[in-house]
């Protein structure tokens, strides 16, 4: 887990605030990204989770930073992008498994990209940026999770299997009662 700490959960919130209002204000105007990051920085759930949930708020600023790069990466072509793009997406499933979500994501980008722009002639260099990005994205989950360095695939699915089977039967503690996760 790349997270460990709710300090560093907190790190994570302020630089999520960061990238978002750095990211909008890129794709439409400065007053978008100042205006997205004090929405998102007032959000009442954003502030409690920020506060005590070690692994939501560090995914969803690693994910946004991986889209973002992938945002980047695949308008302007650059090897350099979809290396930090793989890299950032391999630090987000070392976060949380969730982070798989970020390669529909982009998939779904690229198609839409690739047939409003028409330009399916750079298909075989995108593919080998591709390979760049999945080479990024091991890279990284070996280097920050040393569950995987050995008998990777197997892990992977150990993993998946895990989380499809996983249940939660804890109290929560809702307006002072205690009720089941179900309930």
């Amino acid at each position: 887990m790349l997270f460990r700490s709710v300090s560093q959960s907190r790190y994570a919130t302020s630089l999520l605030v960061l990238i978002v209002g750095l990211f909008a204000g890129y794709l439409f105007n400065p007053q978008v990204g100042i205006l997205s990051s004090l929405i998102l920085a007032l959000l009442p759930r954003f502030i409690g989770d920020s506060q005590n949930n070690l692994k939501d708020t560090p995914l969803a600023t690693l994910f946004t930073l991986s889209i973002a790069l992938f945002y980047f990466a695949i308008r302007r072509r650059k090897l350099i992008y979809f290396l930090l793009a793989g890299i950032s997406a391999g630090l987000t499933y070392s976060t949380k498994i969730n982070g798989l979500l970020i390669f529909p994501t982009i998939c779904l980008f690229y198609l839409l990209e690739r047939k409003i722009t028409n330009t399916f002639k750079y298909f075989l260099k995108d593919v080998l940026f591709g390979f760049v990005s999945i080479f990024g994205f091991l890279g990284a989950i070996l280097t920050v999770w040393p569950y995987y360095r050995f008998e990777t695939i197997k892990r992977f699915q150990e993993t998946l299997y895990t989380f499809q089977k996983h249940e939660w039967n804890e109290y929560v503690l809702y307006l002072g009662a205690p009720y089941r996760d179900w309930e």
